[in-house]
């Protein structure tokens, strides 16, 4: 049985009775986590295949700076990357344990690496003292964890959600955060979760860390942390960080690149917030209600100052916002689920006061059940079409093919790019005037469908070039992801930026880039369609494109050479 009961004046905290029954049941959230990770690696190991979804390339910027570790090359030392190097480290294990796994999970799921144990130490410390709750606060996480879709739709078409996941990252670590602090009573265990949780958010992405400090010191403020432990964490993360820096260069290198970013991205902070909240309307409506509703009395006020639910749901949905006004596409807000439930027993003592327990429970159950509901839906939607969906199987594409299409799409993606070889002329004049032929092209299955279809030609055209004795050690793409060094297993060219968006993740080139792509042996054009981002890129790098020869490779890829170098008949 659960008591509801104020521990240590703290209305946050659950205890129950310390029964066998409940006893043998704690054991349970404690391996789940692993068990969780073992089931990951399972459903990696097999010849799954998952529905292909909007902007799905995305995905196959983990590909990159997984295949370039593998290779030897460290992130933000050797090539620009727009998040911390932890996601290519741990995409890198991922890739080198399961060369064939479909990689929308592989790159889902390699943050359970860093997740899944320290959710188990959470739960270690928690289980015994109250299960259920452990239960609840893990089947969340873990529903997240395990489901590789983002909280909104961007697009009316079901898939899988190829972008985002480095949003998806931050969301799950922030979620580790706010339950340790919240739940975890271990003064030895709390400040060691902190730590690395931290460290890992700083490795993940910047946003995703500033977030999680701005919790760390609220919990700092209200006590949930008492200075001692701060210290501890501090010291924790300070070691793991300084570690990685001695170990790779990787840290300066990594917050060179994100003042790069800030410079390149400063303006409009203000209407990113105003974008962040309207995205999530519901849920910070609801959030801000909730936390009027259980605002404190003055005697609560004087008995346990700032360590109130109300307070920590204003400083986490603060938190949250922020992170996600640099974002598109998450798992936004799902670390108010630990809040919600620590404010429980506050809601549950004014069950005699209705005026108070209808409009919180009400709108808590907007904020747990919103994200939810749009998850489970996303997941339904893409398995269920799935039934009428038709393998990809395109040669040379190792695993980024592992995927599915209506049938629809497949037909029509084969049209455009027809289409899209006889009307180049047209599709230069978008380009120049900074136009895409759609609003939504890079979101539609058939553009994704498509672009993996020249993306093979491509391939297999190399393929027929060494055949015939052409020799290239280093290939890269005017492009936005580029996994032709993976998949044709050449040398990916160093100092150039991956996630190659050019309005804001491109960073003016130096001597280091200009010599580095200069000596690139091959490197492609995307013709299907020739977009304004392939024209800016062109832009970006023309120093170093100076003298190069270009040839027509396949209708939808011309191959740029170095100055003599010629292509065999």
């Amino acid at each position: 049985m659960i008591e509801l009961k104020i521990l240590s004046g703290n209305p946050l905290l659950f205890v129950q009775k310390n029964t066998t029954r409940h006893r043998a049941l704690s054991v349970v959230p404690v391996m789940l986590p692993i068990a969780a990770l073992a089931f990951a690696m399972l459903l990696l190991a097999l010849p799954i295949r998952m529905p292909i979804g909007p902007m799905y390339w995305d995905n196959f910027i983990f590909i990159d700076g997984a295949s370039r570790v593998l290779a030897g090359q460290i992130p933000s030392v050797d090539f620009f990357a727009p998040v911390g190097p932890l996601a290519y480290w741990l995409s890198a294990c991922m890739l080198w344990l399961f060369p064939n796994g479909q990689t929308v999970l592989l790159s889902s799921y390699a943050i359970l690496f860093v997740t899944a144990p320290l959710m188990m130490l959470v739960m270690v410390d928690m289980a015994r003292r109250n299960t259920w709750v452990a239960i609840a606060l893990l089947a969340v996480f873990l529903f997240y964890a395990l489901l590789p879709f983002n909280t909104s739709s961007y697009y009316p078409f079901p898939g899988s959600d190829g972008f985002g996941i480095y949003n998806r990252q931050g969301s799950q670590l922030l979620y580790v955060l706010v339950t340790a602090v919240l739940f975890v009573k271990g003064a030895r265990m709390l400040p060691g979760i902190v730590g690395i949780v931290i460290a890992a958010l700083f490795l993940t992405k910047i946003t995703a860390f500033l977030a999680g400090g701005l919790i760390c010191l609220f919990a700092l403020i209200s006590g949930r942390i008492i200075f001692r432990q701060a210290i501890i964490a501090a010291f924790i993360f300070t070691v793991l960080i300084g570690t990685v820096e001695l170990m790779t260069g990787a840290v300066a290198a990594y917050v060179s690149d994100i003042a790069a970013l800030v410079k390149m991205n400063s303006d409009g902070f203000a209407a990113r917030m105003l974008q962040s909240v309207s995205r999530m309307f519901a849920i910070t409506a609801a959030t801000v209600i909730l936390a009027l509703v259980l605002f404190p009395s003055r005697q609560d006020l004087q008995t346990r100052k700032f360590n109130q639910p109300a307070f920590w749901l204003a400083t986490t949905l603060l938190a949250g916002l922020f992170f996600e006004s640099q974002n598109t596409g998450g798992q936004e807000l799902i670390f108010l689920w630990p809040v919600v439930l620590s404010a429980t027993p506050l809601i549950m003592r004014n069950l005699f006061q209705p005026q108070k327990v209808a409009p919180a429970l009400v709108f808590a159950a907007i904020i747990v059940l919103v994200p939810l509901a749009n998850t489970a839906q996303s997941a339904a939607r893409a398995l269920v079409g799935m039934l009428r969906h038709q393998n990809i199987d395109f040669a040379g594409l190792k695993s980024l093919d592992n995927v599915t299409a209506r049938p629809e799409n497949l037909k029509r993606a084969g049209f455009m790019l027809t289409e899209y070889t006889k009307d180049q002329d047209d599709l230069k004049a978008f380009a120049k005037a900074g136009e895409l032929p759609s609003p939504l092209l890079f979101s539609d299955p058939d553009f994704q469908i498509a672009w993996l279809k020249a993306t093979s030609d491509a391939v297999i055209a190399l393929q027929l070039l060494e055949a015939k004795g052409f020799k290239y050690n280093s290939i890269m793409t005017m492009d936005f992801t580029n996994p032709f060094p993976f998949l044709t297993n050449k040398q990916a060219p160093q100092h150039i930026a991956i996630g190659a968006d050019p309005s804001r993740a491109v960073p003016a080139i130096d001597a280091k880039t200009i010599t580095s792509v200069a000596a690139t042996d091959v490197i492609l054009v995307p013709l299907c369609p020739y977009t304004a981002a392939t024209q800016n890129l062109e832009n970006i790098y023309a120093a170093a494109l100076i003298g190069r020869v270009q040839f027509n490779l396949t209708p939808c890829h011309s191959i740029s050479l170095k100055a003599g170098t010629t292509l065999p008949e």
